[in-house]
């Protein structure tokens, strides 16, 4: 008996010591949202791509602009014979023309600017602009994805929750009607089988209360992975509709024209236009302007050469063009335009998927304000029902299944109307996703 004892005690002080070390986290739905938008990794993701593309935009910029390069060099020669050249009627040894240096030293200090370059230059700068532009909006529409997953989750968690409650009361007033029912069997007001029906009620209902519980452990932990935090957090939620005053938002006309997606695919359109211009830029020659100021030890360019430090500078107007390159800038315009193309499609194909998806949303959110206005009805309808039953069974002027029947048709009307709410305001939250209205 002492070990029994001593084993229950080591395993509640280990389970005290499991729910210390899990995390318990009261979160509101705007708290869990910023939390999501501030680790998830999709939105990481996301934010990498936009600095990838400010770099590549940046880039771009840069080559658009003159370029200043400077590089130095030391040689060392071997030896090497003078250079020397004989005459018949001068002294022995002749005239020594060239007497080589073994050690060379040179600096040089370089001007590179692309005075014309067939315009390749100038559209690839826009369309960086254009790709960078694109990926923001493709980061906003990461975040309207991650806000709507994150608040739609949240309020089925909220759901959950309150299903759980019910169920908890409803458990507590079968209990009651148990005992009640008992007391009426030993008084010979009732049946065994009137009790035994509330018995079999009873252990519906706690099978109930453990679905509920694992359907709550699953919300939990999706939570925590969309808000990337540890598994074995214990998420609360505190955000409370006060179905007593609930109100459904005024209709607006929405439009498609702010959702991220879209903005996107425009971004990526007008990018693939200025890929066209650019690529069709390879026709064209390629003018550069070049300056070099050179100091040297010894100057290569000055003779007779001297061990000496000498400078030298020169400008050059290079002119560059491609005869014949077996029509590769008519393979890079196919290309883009190909590209250009599928922008396009792109495009139209998301307008169409958003619309029907607006349109959808709008017929689901009008069923759904009906079916609010409706489960309220059924609801007053079911609790007066119920009152008149208890009241009535008590008294015993009704039956233990009649009863049964007036508890259970309460308890799904009051999961019927917080379920419709509930339902409303995902709506509501995808209305604003698809259409990227401001949140």
């Amino acid at each position: 008996m002492k070990r029994t004892k001593f084993i229950l005690i080591a395993l509640s002080f280990q389970l005290l010591t499991l729910n210390a070390l899990s995390q318990e986290l009261k979160l509101s739905m705007d708290e869990a949202v910023r939390l999501a938008l501030e680790n998830n990794r999709q939105i990481k993701i996301a934010e990498n791509k936009v600095s990838l593309n400010e770099a590549k935009y940046d880039e771009a910029n840069a080559n658009l602009f003159p370029q200043l390069k400077f590089s130095a060099r030391y040689s060392r020669l071997n030896r090497l014979d003078p250079f020397i050249i004989d005459f018949p009627f001068l002294p022995a040894g002749g005239i020594t023309i060239y007497e080589p240096l073994e050690n060379h030293y040179s600096t040089k200090l370089s001007l590179d600017y692309p005075i014309f370059s067939g315009l390749r230059l100038s559209n690839n700068a826009k369309m960086q602009s254009s790709l960078y532009k694109a990926s923001k909006e493709e980061l906003n529409a990461s975040k309207n994805e991650i806000e709507f997953a994150v608040k739609s989750l949240y309020l089925k968690y909220m759901f959950a929750f309150r299903s759980r409650e019910y169920v908890v009361i409803n458990i507590q007033q079968l209990e009651s009607s148990l005992k009640t029912a008992k007391d009426f069997y030993t008084n010979g007001l009732a049946t065994e089988n009137d009790v035994l029906k509330i018995e079999v009620a009873l252990t519906n209902a706690k099978v109930k209360l453990l679905e509920v519980e694992d359907q709550i452990e699953n919300i939990n932990l999706n939570m925590c992975n969309l808000l990337s935090l540890k598994l074995d957090s214990k998420i609360i939620p505190t955000e409370k509709i006060d179905t007593s005053v609930f109100v459904y938002p005024q209709d607006q006309n929405l439009s498609l024209i702010n959702r991220p997606e879209i903005k996107a695919a425009e971004k990526y359109l007008i990018a693939g236009e200025f890929g066209i211009t650019m690529a069709k830029g390879s026709w064209f020659p390629n003018l550069i302007l070049n300056a070099n100021y050179e100091y040297a030890r010894p100057n290569t360019r000055i003779f007779p050469l001297k061990d000496e430090w000498k400078y030298s500078w020169d400008v050059n107007l290079v002119f560059q063009f491609t005869i014949w390159d077996w029509l590769i800038p008519k393979y890079k315009t196919e290309q883009a335009a190909a590209q250009y193309e599928q922008s396009k499609f792109l495009l139209e194909d998301i307008k169409a998927r958003a619309n029907a998806e607006l349109i959808n949303n709008s017929n689901q959110l009008k069923t759904a304000i009906e079916k609010i206005k409706l489960t309220k009805k059924e609801l007053t309808q079911a609790e007066e029902n119920f009152r008149i039953t208890k009241n009535k069974y008590e008294v015993g002027l009704l039956t233990t299944t009649e009863l049964l029947d007036a508890n259970r048709l309460r308890f799904e009307a009051e999961l019927h109307n917080y379920e419709s709410m509930i339902n409303y305001l995902i709506l509501k939250e995808e209305q604003k996703k698809i259409s990227g209205a401001e949140r």
